[in-house]
Parts: C-alpha cells; sequence; structure tokens
C-alpha cells in the first residue's frame, strides 16, 4: 500500500531577456572572481616561479638603481619538467574492471570503445597539459563538448582549458561535486573579436579605446 502524495505544480520561469541574462552571469562572475583571487593569483606566481620569474618590477627597479643584477637560480622548472616527462612516459588507458564475473565481456567492449573515443579527440596529449598545469598552479582543467560543423553525428571534442579563465562557484570538496556553478571566459585579441562578431565591430572598436 502507497501513501498518495499531493503533487505540488511548479509555476514556469520567468523568461529573460538577453540582456538581464548576460547581467546576471556578469554579476556572479565578479563575484566568485573575488572569492577566487587569492587562488588565482598564487597560481599566476607559481607559474611565474616556474618559468624563472621570481622578480617583481619594482624589485628589478630598486636593485638596478643599486647597481645589483637580479640573479635567479631556478630549481623549480627542472623538477616541474621531470615530472611532466615521467607522467607523459607512464600514460595508461582507461581500464574498466568487472564486478562480477558475468561483466567481463562487457568491460571488454567499453575498453575498447572508450579507447577509441580518447584517442579520437588526443585526450593523452590534452591529459598531459592539465596535468602541468595542476602540477605547476594547482588546477587543472579539461573542456569536453561535441561539435557538429565538420559531423553531422557529431565530433567529441576534449580540450585543455585555461586554469585561469574558469571561476568556480561556492564548494567545499575538491571533486567539484557540491559546486554551485562556474563561469568560463575566454581572451580574444581585437581583431580576434571582430572576426567572430563582424556585425559588432563598431562596439568592439568603441569599447577597445575605453578599455584602453
Amino acid at each position: 500500500m502507497h501513501t498518495i502524495e499531493e503533487y505540488v505544480t511548479k509555476s514556469p520561469k520567468k523568461k529573460q531577456n538577453k540582456m538581464e541574462a548576460v547581467r546576471e552571469v556578469y554579476d556572479l562572475y565578479k563575484t566568485w572572481r573575488e572569492l577566487e583571487g587569492d587562488s588565482l593569483k598564487k597560481g599566476k606566481e607559481a607559474e611565474d616561479f616556474r618559468c624563472g620569474e621570481q622578480w617583481s618590477a619594482d624589485q628589478k627597479r630598486y636593485l638596478e638603481g643599486l647597481e645589483r643584477a637580479c640573479v635567479t637560480i631556478n630549481w623549480i622548472g627542472k623538477s616541474v619538467d621531470e615530472l611532466i616527462g615521467y607522467q607523459m612516459q607512464q600514460r595508461t588507458d582507461i581500464k574498466y574492471l568487472p564486478v562480477e564475473g558475468g561483466d567481463n565481456r562487457v568491460a571488454d567492449l567499453l575498453d575498447i570503445t572508450s579507447k577509441q573515443v580518447l584517442d579520437q579527440c588526443y585526450y593523452q596529449r590534452e591529459k598531459s597539459k592539465v596535468f602541468e598545469d595542476a602540477t605547476v598552479c594547482g588546477r587543472g582543467l579539461f573542456n569536453f563538448y561535441i561539435r557538429f560543423d565538420k559531423d553531422i553525428r557529431g565530433e567529441i571534442i576534449c580540450e585543455r582549458y585555461p586554469w585561469d579563465q574558469v571561476v568556480l562557484g561556492p564548494h567545499e570538496k575538491e571533486d567539484l561535486s557540491d559546486c554551485e556553478g562556474l563561469i568560463k571566459h575566454r581572451m580574444y585579441s581585437k581583431a580576434k573579436l571582430e572576426e567572430l562578431w563582424p556585425e559588432k565591430a563598431g562596439q568592439i572598436q568603441k569599447d577597445f579605446h575605453f578599455y584602453e
């Protein structure tokens, strides 16, 4: 016997116009960017250390005024390169393990299928790039999506996404399973923007001058 629960209908969500949606996302972006400010700053410092850039512009000017050289002994870069090289040499395919005896065939089929799919989208190459970001900056991000412009059936795309061009919403778990959301953004040159949105060329030019 089952109890009959009352069904509560949900009123349809009010449709937003384009500018309202953009404004809402931008407000979220500013809030989350502020929350992640320290992490992004430390990631950039770690990236500079890896490249041997450990002196700020003010420090360089100060030492130059004293006629002293800005000497950098970079032990970090070599160690990181060795670790990344080891990861590239030890890469392995994803392996599915059967739970029960009858699952062996299913696991074998999944192994073959996943290998073909991941090989086609160059997963291992992008994985090494993501591993490098995670090693140096503490954050590595994949971007998976399906593209239909070349194949009507769809083409799976796997790419390493710049670690500093994503802001994450509030979360506590390291795997982001409780993350409230994320916002991806991209840095484009003025010429690229005009190529992507030629109908907005005038506004892009105006905004570019304002930004300068």
